[in-house]
């Protein structure tokens, strides 16, 4: 993580190397590994995205956040991180962080799962016209 901090102070960034892409890298890596506690630190220290992240690394980003927010029993804060998710995620078009969300919503926020999956059903049918 060292040397991609540096890497990052060196070099120029670009959509997909830039401080919050690699900040929300971070946070899938310390879910992975169970350190939950770390991660939810590291959610109230987000990086402001700019004009060079993707705009899809935002709704990347707020899936995230909000599976840290579950996994730290902050249901309040994990629904309306994918209330958000969900919006963006429905007007940008993209179909597989409408899986994440309807996978990270699961049973415990039942109406963002539904929310998710009614929006996948909307973009589904519209491609199948």
């Amino acid at each position: 993580m060292r040397e991609t901090d540096d890497l990052l102070s060196r070099v120029d960034h670009t959509s997909l190397f830039n401080p919050f892409s690699l900040h929300e890298i971070r946070l899938r890596g310390l879910v992975s590994t169970g350190r939950t506690d770390v991660a939810m630190r590291l959610v109230e220290r987000s990086p402001v995205p700019t004009t060079v992240v993707a705009p899809q690394w935002r709704v990347i980003e707020l899936i995230t956040v909000a599976h840290v927010q579950l996994l730290a029993e902050d249901r309040s804060g994990a629904a309306q991180s994918l209330d958000t998710a969900i919006q963006e995620a429905a007007m940008q078009r993209l179909p597989h962080q409408l899986q994440r969300i309807v996978r990270t919503a699961g049973t415990r926020l039942p109406a963002q799962h539904a929310a998710a999956s009614q929006s996948l059903d909307q973009i589904r049918s519209e491609m199948a016209a």
